[in-house]
């Protein structure tokens, strides 16, 4: 029988799997929830780590404003001449413009006018002279491309409008005196779903194949280093970002133009110009600002990076997916099938987590697993197994766990369920401490109610310390009567025992209170009980025959429980305890010492005590007749029974109704004219 299940559920875990596989394997080729995808991951750009080799020039707002070159489209091209000439000489190893060179230069500089018209008297001239002028290469222009010539570490970028697959469909090309002084690049980036750039095409095509463009990451990341894109694979570079916007050292344009350049290391750096204020469109949003948008040039710094550092991300292809689905899917199906409820939540909790928790660890790689299908395909997982296991087990489970809970604590029933080989014959040696609790006077209580008014109050007795008992992980062994046997310690492990067991003596007493402020205003009389606990080695087990046995402890301290709480009757007490148990639960727990008792049935004397309350739970004037009666039962033992007549007189001053007192002071009295031969302070019950 348990092969057969071992191999049904092993047959289910594969069809789950292989199931649950296609089906996301599926949805991740059509990919509908690919912006969850690109969201989830933007977290994984947590680097904070800008190139030092990688300096921004950059035309920010004091560049545009009157204080410095005015209005940008009115900038004359000398600007980036002076700027040029500036980084060269710092030492600049690369130069990259974020800029477009499309349009020429406009108007006429003062000193051309004045000679033209120094050289032309009449005002036909002048116009005429002037009309030639306008139609020539300015001269600004011109200066700019000599500059652009002199030097060879020089890109500029294309402007260039792409189609969906990548190709050029315009090409707003520079002006031809540039592009014979300088090499160009285009400076495209491919938006995904979210509108965040995240991909740059390393080499773009015309539709007609006839013109090839690098990007200007590649070519300036060549420049710098040679054989910079040997190990990049694929046309498409997916920038690895390396900060938030504006983390790279930036220089105001101004300072470059200024030549304030002092202090600052621009030996062998890529340096790039670009567009950093706000106020001119020239930003993107990024994984590391989804919200804030990053400068555009600060992007293909970022770009360059990823080159340099050989840092290059792939996204895991749908193929990688399936492998990752069928095998994360397939153990969380076997954990799920094999393990109880809450041990399956607890499998799908960490493997989900595992999952997501994995990223960084793929990311650090380079590579961008999906955190969405696999996700997706998990909990799917875990909810097909969960319903398949409740239309088959758990039903059956629940309706036996119901009925076994009626006996024993949860713990217990299910250990049975789970180990259904323990409803056997036999037995084991276990240390415990068992429970006897048994109502007070019961004959003369049942005399005052009807049969079915005082099962129906003893129901209610029995229901409100049973559920301490199982709440506290108890085993009711059974109720005989009014009386009731319960045990800790067997079959589980439970270390506490002893302690559990005077918890559920201390809360019974508590609860009964309850319940005579209840039975007093339904006219009901009010009963009591008397609770014997013992702690020891017993013999655990099931004991009958085949057809019906019940769970058991059998030894000398379960006869011991049953006596003490019995004795409670010699005291007038309600808790009794033996040595042992005092010694396994500790100083939890108030304590009075009783006497020395040889029990009925037993030749060896025990030390038993009073059980009263929780440690430190005891009323000041409650732990003065504790330490009185302990000072007054000092003398009694040493048979100084006078002087222990008036210690225990004086404690019946502060209790009058105190048993235990009482008690005492009847055996000083009987102690006082029949002195005691061989006296050891032990007292013999004759009588259960």
């Amino acid at each position: 029988m348990k092969k057969q299940k071992l191999l049904k559920k092993i047959s289910y875990t594969l069809l789950f799997t292989v199931v649950t596989t296609i089906l996301f394997t599926a949805l991740a080729a059509w990919n509908p929830l690919n912006k969850w995808q690109l969201k989830l991951t933007n977290h994984l750009y947590d680097r904070n780590e800008p190139s030092d080799e990688i300096v921004i020039v950059g035309i920010d707002n004091v560049s545009i404003s009157d204080e410095g070159l005015g209005r940008w489209q009115d900038w004359s091209r000398l600007a980036y001449v002076d700027v040029i000439k500036n980084l060269e000489e710092a030492g600049a190893k690369t130069i990259g413009f974020d800029i477009f060179f499309t349009q020429g230069s406009k108007g006429i500089s003062e000193e051309s006018l004045i000679d033209i018209i120094s050289d032309n008297p009449t005002m036909d001239e002048y116009f005429e002279q002037t009309v030639d002028f306008l139609k020539d290469e300015h001269p600004d222009d011109i200066l700019l491309a000599e500059v652009l010539a002199e030097f060879d570490n020089i890109v500029i970028g294309e402007e260039m409008h792409m189609d969906e697959s990548g190709n050029i469909i315009e090409n707003i090309s520079m002006l031809d005196i540039f592009k014979e002084s300088v090499e160009s690049a285009h400076v495209f980036y491919m938006a995904d779903s979210d509108d965040v750039g995240r991909r740059i095409p390393v080499t773009i095509t015309s539709l007609d194949e006839e013109e090839k463009f690098h990007s200007l990451s590649a070519v300036l990341a060549e420049k710098y280093k040679t054989g910079a894109l040997d190990n990049l694979e694929g046309n498409e570079l997916l920038i690895n970002y390396a900060a938030e916007p504006y983390s790279f050292k930036m220089i105001p344009f101004m300072d470059a133009y200024s030549n304030l350049l002092e202090g600052v290391d621009l030996e062998d750096k890529i340096v790039l110009i670009g567009i950093v204020t706000e106020f001119i469109q020239d930003h993107v949003l990024t994984p590391t600002s989804p919200y804030v948008e990053m400068p555009g040039v600060e992007m293909h710094a970022n770009a360059i990076q990823t080159i340099l550092d050989e840092s290059y991300l792939t996204e895991q292809t749908v193929a990688g997916q399936t492998v990752m689905i069928a095998v994360l899917t397939f153990v969380l199906i076997g954990a799920v099938m094999f393990l109880p409820i809450f041990g399956g939540v607890g499998a799908t909790v960490v493997v989900i987590a595992g999952h997501q928790l994995s990223a960084p660890l793929f990311f650090d790689k380079g590579l961008i697993i999906n955190l969405v299908y696999p996700a997706l395909a998990l909990l799917a997982a875990y909810l097909t197994t969960t319903l398949y296991k409740y239309m088959t087990e758990v039903r059956e489970k629940a309706q036996l766990k119901g009925a076994f809970g009626k006996y024993v604590n949860k713990d217990l029933a299910n250990k049975i369920l789970e180990n259904p080989e323990m409803l056997k014959l036999g037995g084991e040696k276990r240390v415990i401490t068992v429970f006897f609790s048994d109502i007070a006077n019961f004959t003369h209580f049942s005399e005052q109610c009807e049969p079915e008014a005082l099962v129906q109050q003893l129901n209610e007795y029995f229901d409100v310390m049973a559920g301490i008992i199982l709440k506290n992980g108890g085993n009711l062994n059974k109720f005989e009567g009014d009386a009731i046997m319960a045990f800790w310690g067997a079959p589980l492990d439970q270390p506490d025992h002893a302690v559990l067991g005077a918890k559920s003596a201390l809360e019974c007493r508590a609860a009964l209170t309850s319940l005579h402020q209840k039975w007093q205003q339904q006219n009901k009389p009010l009963l009591n009980f008397r609770v014997g606990l013992s702690t020891g080695e017993v013999i655990a087990g099931n004991v009958g025959s085949h057809e019906r046995f019940d769970y058991t402890v059998m030894g000398d301290i379960v006869n011991l429980g049953a006596r003490l709480e019995s004795a409670n009757k010699e005291y007038g007490t309600h808790v009794m305890i033996p040595g042992a148990t005092v010694a396994a639960i500790g100083d939890l727990f108030e304590l009075r010492r009783l006497d020395r008792l040889r029990v009925k049935g037993k030749e060896e004397p025990v030390d038993v005590y009073e059980l009263l309350a929780h440690k430190g739970q005891l009323a000041e004037q409650h732990r003065t007749i504790v330490d009185q009666f302990h000072q007054a039962i000092e003398y009694y033992r040493n048979q100084k029974f006078t002087e222990a007549e008036a210690r225990f007189q004086e404690v019946l001053k502060l209790a009058p109704n105190d048993g235990p007192t009482k008690t005492y002071l009847e055996r000083c009295a009987h102690f006082k004219a029949n002195p005691p031969q061989g006296w050891d302070a032990t007292w013999t019950l004759d009588h259960k």
